[in-house]
């Protein structure tokens, strides 16, 4: 037994990659992580300079580093809000350039993380320079070293990041998650390293 779920849309209207009619989302937002092979709207690339402008063009960034492209002296820059759906995310594993919101928002952030391994944030586990970024509404969950922004950072530096909204931080443990349990490396922004921490806030919704 079960049941199905049939579209009434005639001709889905897509915003941020989900219909304003129905909520399916877009088929290319499902393909960055089925096998794309083409960069989508919304991602470019000039020499060392990187733009992202949709939630397609942040998961393609995302696709290229855990493949491993670590964009080393690259800057990454947003140059639009980013609305990622609570699609569930991949973590950005290896990245070591410059990552910059340019004071844009990335919210919906839902990572659903494992009992092993650590790292889990928008970032995993990615050594690198952050700045200028907006988090609102996020969840993250894993088994350490979680943070909003990123998991894990041995170095690098964090400048001007804010975490607002509603803010899940917490340790995924075989019997459900413990929040903001701190033992296992858990934080607003950033969850373990040595980065430098600079004009920094997390202002969660009471």
């Amino acid at each position: 037994g079960g049941y199905y779920v049939v579209s009434l849309c005639t001709a889905h209207v897509y915003e941020n990659g989900v219909c304003t009619e129905c909520g399916k989302l877009q088929e290319t937002w499902l393909n960055i992580e089925n096998g794309m092979t083409e960069a989508p709207e919304g991602y470019s690339i000039d020499r060392k300079t990187v733009t992202i402008s949709t939630n397609y063009g942040l998961a393609w960034f995302a696709k290229q580093v855990n493949a491993g492209t670590s964009f080393a002296g690259h800057t990454v820059t947003l140059t639009n809000d980013i609305d990622l759906l609570d699609y569930p995310w991949t973590p950005i594993n290896g990245f070591t350039g410059t990552f910059d919101g340019g004071n844009h928002t990335i919210s919906n952030v839902y990572v659903n993380g494992s009992t092993t391994g650590n790292g889990y944030g928008l970032f995993g586990a990615s050594t690198a320079n952050y700045k200028n970024v907006r988090i609102h509404n996020v969840y993250v969950v894993g088994n350490a070293a979680i943070g909003a922004l990123v998991g894990n950072i041995f170095t690098g530096t964090v400048d001007n990041v804010h975490v607002t909204g509603d803010i899940m931080i917490g340790i995924n443990t075989q019997n459900g998650h413990i929040a903001n349990y701190n033992s296992a490396y858990a934080g607003g922004i950033v969850g373990s390293g040595y980065p430098k921490i600079t004009n920094c806030s997390v202002k969660g919704n009471n």
